[in-house]
C-alpha cells in the first residue's frame, strides 16, 4: 500500500487529456498543451483509493466505487472529482478520479487534510447536497463514519455565513443564521444517520419539512423551536434503534 505523497505530481489538467481520448470538443483550447494525451497516461499516474494508505479506510467506510486517485498540482486545477458522466472514457470503465491537491495554500500539507478533501470529494460524489446546510450535514456523517476529526472546511467558511446573517439566508434554511446555529441545527439532523446509507434520507425528510414549512418563519429560533416541535426525524428514530440491534 503506499501513501498518497509518493505519487507523482500531475502539473497540467488531467481532463485535457481525457478530451484528447474522447475527441477534443471545438471550445477546447490546446494549444501549447504539453501534458498527458491519453486515458493510459492518466492511469499511469494514479492509485486506487483502496491501495493508498491515507485513504483506504475512508473508501471502505464510505462504500466507494471505482476511484482512482490522482495527486495534482494547483496549476492542475485543484481539488476536484472528474466523473463517468463528463468523459465516454472514463464511462466505459466506470471509473471517476479524484484530482486532490496538497500544494494551494488551503490548508495545511498533513495526512488528515488530505482525508478530509476525500471525504469531500465522496461527499459531492455520492450524496450531491445542493444547499451549504446539506453539504454540512452530509459532510459531518461521512466524517463521522470515517472515524475522522472534523474540522469545518474552507469551502463552508464561517465568516462567510455570519457576514450574509441579516440578508440573504445564505445556508438554505429559509431564514437567516448564523455558522454556530446551523452547526447545532446540523449536529441534530446528523444524529439519526446513525449509518452512512441513512444519510441521503435524513436530509430528505429534513428538506420536504423546511420546504412544506416554508415562509412559516422570520427567525433561526423560531425554526428550530418548530423542528423540535414536530419532530420530523422521530421516524429514523425507530431505524437507528432497529439498526443498532443488527
Amino acid at each position: 500500500m503506499k501513501s498518497f505523497y509518493d505519487l507523482q505530481i500531475v502539473e497540467q489538467d488531467p481532463r485535457m487529456a481525457l478530451h484528447i481520448e474522447d475527441e477534443v470538443p471545438e471550445m477546447v483550447d490546446m494549444t501549447g498543451h504539453s501534458g498527458m494525451r491519453g486515458m493510459s497516461e492518466v492511469l499511469a499516474h494514479c492509485a486506487k483509493a483502496s491501495e493508498i494508505k491515507e485513504l483506504s479506510h475512508i473508501a471502505s467506510s464510505l462504500k466507494c466505487g471505482t476511484i482512482r486517485v490522482l495527486r495534482v498540482s494547483n496549476d492542475a486545477g485543484s481539488t476536484s472529482a472528474i466523473v463517468p458522466g463528463s468523459f465516454d472514457c472514463l464511462d466505459e470503465f466506470g471509473i471517476t478520479l479524484f484530482a486532490i491537491c496538497d500544494d494551494d495554500g488551503t490548508l495545511p500539507e498533513t495526512a488528515d487534510e488530505i482525508e478530509q478533501r476525500f471525504a469531500w470529494l465522496m461527499v459531492k460524489l455520492l450524496a450531491d447536497p445542493q444547499c451549504p446546510w446539506e453539504q454540512l450535514v452530509t459532510y459531518k456523517s461521512a466524517i463521522r463514519h470515517s472515524g475522522l476529526h472534523f474540522v469545518m472546511p474552507p469551502w463552508l467558511n464561517p465568516s462567510d455565513a455570519e457576514a450574509l446573517v441579516g440578508a440573504e439566508p445564505w445556508w438554505g434554511l429559509g431564514v437567516p443564521a448564523s455558522a454556530a446555529q446551523v452547526d447545532a441545527f446540523s449536529d441534530q439532523v446528523v444524529e439519526r444517520c446513525v449509518k452512512w446509507d441513512f444519510t441521503r434520507g435524513v436530509i430528505q425528510t429534513t428538506r420536504l419539512w423546511l420546504k412544506k414549512r416554508e415562509g412559516s418563519f422570520q427567525t433561526y429560533r423560531e425554526l428550530l423551536d418548530a423542528f423540535c416541535r414536530d419532530a420530523p426525524l422521530s421516524a429514523w428514530e425507530r431505524i437507528s434503534l432497529d439498526a443498532d440491534m443488527e
